[in-house]
């Protein structure tokens, strides 16, 4: 079964994709950016998921790609789960910060993890549309939503 690491500082969205993941993999949790290292020295993932990490996300992402893990000489896949309207995009996360993918909509998690386990490409999925949750929220209001 493969073992993913999830880093999420939001609870409910931890549970979400806990409970979207954990039949078909082991999932472990974490939400503090400190216990992402942590985790991954002690359970040597095959999947490492960031859903947009605060602080320095380019100095925990190299960090992720150069420790090894304590059982495995593999270096875990690390995908981004951002939300939608969100400004970190596809070029970001993958030519910037070295991840393996990007998924901008969180409710196709599965299939984004069963893509990032298949191969060494990298992975987008969903549409970068920064601003777009402000927008829509807006035109809501405007109309008396």
């Amino acid at each position: 079964m493969p073992r993913i690491v999830l880093f999420d500082p939001v609870l409910g969205s931890r549970l979400l994709a806990i409970a979207a993941l954990s039949p078909a993999h082991d999932v472990h949790a974490v939400s503090d950016a400190a216990d992402v290292l942590k985790a991954i020295r002690r359970l040597a993932p095959d999947v490492v998921l960031l859903a947009l990490p605060p602080g320095d996300i380019g100095r925990l992402c190299r960090a992720i790609r150069t420790d090894t893990p304590s059982r495995s000489s593999a270096v875990p896949r690390l995908g981004f789960v951002v939300p939608v309207g969100s400004a970190v995009g596809p070029s970001l996360a993958i030519d910037t910060w070295g991840a393996d993918g990007w998924l901008g909509n969180p409710a196709d998690l599965p299939a984004f993890v069963s893509g990032l386990l298949a191969g060494p490409l990298p992975v987008r999925m969903g549409v970068h549309a920064p601003g777009l949750a402000a927008r829509i929220v807006h035109r809501m209001r405007r109309i008396g939503l």
